[in-house]
Protein backbone atom coordinates (compact mmCIF):
# COMPACT_ATOMS: atom_id res chain seq x y z
CA UNK A 1 0.00 0.00 0.00
CA UNK A 2 2.84 2.40 0.76
CA UNK A 3 4.46 1.86 -2.64
CA UNK A 4 1.07 2.30 -4.28
CA UNK A 5 0.47 5.57 -2.42
CA UNK A 6 3.73 7.09 -3.68
CA UNK A 7 2.80 6.45 -7.32
CA UNK A 8 4.15 2.98 -8.11
CA UNK A 9 2.04 1.34 -10.82
CA UNK A 10 3.18 -2.25 -10.28
CA UNK A 11 4.40 -3.86 -7.08
CA UNK A 12 6.30 -7.16 -7.16
CA UNK A 13 5.79 -9.04 -3.90
CA UNK A 14 7.96 -12.10 -3.23
CA UNK A 15 6.69 -14.16 -0.30
CA UNK A 16 9.51 -16.05 1.42
CA UNK A 17 7.74 -16.64 4.72
CA UNK A 18 6.99 -20.15 5.89
CA UNK A 19 3.52 -21.59 5.48
CA UNK A 20 1.32 -21.81 8.53
CA UNK A 21 1.40 -25.28 10.06
CA UNK A 22 -2.07 -26.79 10.20
CA UNK A 23 -1.46 -30.24 11.68
CA UNK A 24 -1.85 -29.13 15.30
CA UNK A 25 -4.17 -30.96 17.65
CA UNK A 26 -7.43 -29.24 18.57
CA UNK A 27 -7.49 -29.66 22.33
CA UNK A 28 -10.37 -27.26 22.95
CA UNK A 29 -10.38 -24.24 25.23
CA UNK A 30 -8.09 -25.74 27.85
CA UNK A 31 -5.27 -28.25 28.03
CA UNK A 32 -4.99 -30.77 30.86
CA UNK A 33 -1.48 -31.73 31.85
CA UNK A 34 -2.68 -35.23 32.76
CA UNK A 35 -4.35 -35.68 29.38
CA UNK A 36 -1.19 -34.52 27.62
CA UNK A 37 1.03 -36.77 29.74
CA UNK A 38 -1.22 -39.75 28.97
CA UNK A 39 -1.07 -38.98 25.23
CA UNK A 40 2.73 -38.78 25.36
CA UNK A 41 3.41 -41.97 27.33
CA UNK A 42 0.69 -44.13 25.73
CA UNK A 43 2.26 -45.75 22.62
CA UNK A 44 -1.17 -46.30 21.02
CA UNK A 45 -2.52 -42.80 21.56
CA UNK A 46 -2.57 -40.22 18.81
CA UNK A 47 0.40 -37.89 19.18
CA UNK A 48 -0.44 -34.36 20.25
CA UNK A 49 1.43 -31.34 18.93
CA UNK A 50 1.15 -28.39 21.28
CA UNK A 51 2.90 -25.17 20.19
CA UNK A 52 5.53 -23.71 22.50
CA UNK A 53 5.66 -20.02 23.46
CA UNK A 54 7.90 -19.08 20.53
CA UNK A 55 5.50 -20.73 18.07
CA UNK A 56 2.52 -18.97 19.65
CA UNK A 57 4.23 -15.58 19.38
CA UNK A 58 5.20 -16.29 15.79
CA UNK A 59 1.62 -17.28 14.94
CA UNK A 60 0.24 -14.11 16.50
CA UNK A 61 2.53 -12.01 14.32
CA UNK A 62 1.64 -14.12 11.28
CA UNK A 63 -2.11 -13.82 11.83
CA UNK A 64 -1.92 -10.05 11.87
CA UNK A 65 -0.55 -9.94 8.32
CA UNK A 66 -2.56 -12.77 6.67
CA UNK A 67 -5.57 -10.57 5.92
CA UNK A 68 -3.40 -7.85 4.40
CA UNK A 69 -1.56 -10.44 2.31
CA UNK A 70 -4.84 -11.72 0.83
CA UNK A 71 -5.90 -8.17 -0.07
CA UNK A 72 -2.57 -7.47 -1.77
CA UNK A 73 -2.58 -10.79 -3.66
CA UNK A 74 -6.00 -10.00 -5.15
CA UNK A 75 -5.13 -6.43 -6.15
CA UNK A 76 -4.62 -5.53 -9.79
CA UNK A 77 -1.37 -3.63 -9.16
CA UNK A 78 0.51 -6.46 -7.42
CA UNK A 79 2.44 -9.35 -8.93
CA UNK A 80 2.64 -11.96 -6.18
CA UNK A 81 5.40 -14.59 -6.36
CA UNK A 82 5.87 -17.50 -3.96
CA UNK A 83 9.04 -19.55 -4.61
CA UNK A 84 8.92 -23.30 -3.75
CA UNK A 85 10.47 -23.04 -0.28
CA UNK A 86 7.72 -24.65 1.81
CA UNK A 87 10.01 -27.29 3.31
CA UNK A 88 12.02 -24.57 5.08
CA UNK A 89 10.97 -22.61 8.15
CA UNK A 90 11.16 -18.83 8.46
CA UNK A 91 14.12 -18.89 10.85
CA UNK A 92 16.19 -21.51 8.95
CA UNK A 93 19.05 -19.08 8.34
CA UNK A 94 21.56 -21.91 8.81
CA UNK A 95 20.17 -23.62 5.70
CA UNK A 96 21.02 -20.74 3.38
CA UNK A 97 23.35 -22.80 1.19
CA UNK A 98 20.75 -25.56 0.80
CA UNK A 99 18.03 -23.04 -0.07
CA UNK A 100 20.29 -21.24 -2.53
CA UNK A 101 21.31 -24.45 -4.30
CA UNK A 102 17.72 -25.74 -4.50
CA UNK A 103 16.42 -22.48 -5.96
CA UNK A 104 19.18 -21.94 -8.52
CA UNK A 105 19.21 -25.44 -9.96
Amino acid sequence: DIARNVGTRTVIAIDVGSQDETDLCNYGDSLSGWWLLWKRINPWAEKVKVPDMAEIQSRLAYVSCVRQLEVVKKSAYCEYIRPPIDRFKTMDFGKFDEIYVSETS
